[in-house]
């Protein structure tokens, strides 16, 4: 508890420094004022950081307990989204998950693992996470560079490879209006959906 305590208080800390409170307050600003139709006041902003600084430190305390116990996985989240997915790998060509990269992803690929279903995780550095691999057998980190080949193979051997949907590394100068403002959409994705003919 003293640790987890710890982990919180320097989470919500992270949040507070100048250059990272600033951007997300501005992009709460954005959101709340597009949703709501009004500029959000300050107690409002400040409101939703501090619950985000709550589900980020629990975020963290999540990544690095589960994998040891991975029953809790099952008894901390929602498994909803099984019966589409197996329905899905019925047609034995993998299955693609994509994600923002907000939240705690464990609540996605933790159950699938502990269920005993293989799964691939693609993460810009994926070093951090190798220990997890020793704990949880059929869970795999793989990091950029090499990553779109782990996943074809995973894909072939009819597996599922999750994804973060967020990040543009290779622009082509479309945009889309998203809570007010351009976004950049990626389409890493949608390319390796095409190549392995698999779906997301």
């Amino acid at each position: 508890e003293r640790v987890d305590g710890v982990i919180r208080s320097v989470a919500a800390g992270v949040l507070r420094t100048r250059r990272v409170r600033r951007n997300l307050e501005n992009n709460m600003r954005r959101v709340l004022a597009f949703t709501h139709k009004k500029e959000p006041s300050a107690e409002e902003i400040d409101s939703v950081l501090k619950e985000h600084a709550a589900l980020y430190g629990q975020m963290l305390i999540n990544s690095y307990s589960l994998p040891k116990n991975p029953g809790d996985y099952l008894k901390k989240s929602s498994q909803d989204f099984l019966p589409a997915l197996q329905s899905l790998l019925k047609e034995g060509r993998g299955c693609l998950l994509v994600t923002p990269h907000f939240g705690d992803e464990g609540m996605i690929y933790g159950p699938l693992a502990a269920l005993g279903m293989p799964i691939t995780v693609m993460f810009n550095d994926a070093h951090a996470y190798q220990w997890a691999n020793k704990i949880l057998k059929n869970l795999r980190f793989i990091g950029l560079g090499q990553g779109a080949t782990h996943s074809l193979k995973a894909l072939s051997r009819n597996e599922t490879v999750l994804f973060n949907g967020d990040a543009d590394y290779f622009p082509e100068g479309r945009s889309e209006d998203f809570f007010g403002a351009p976004f950049f959409p990626p389409h890493g994705v949608a390319r390796m959906a095409l190549a392995a003919a698999a779906p997301i």
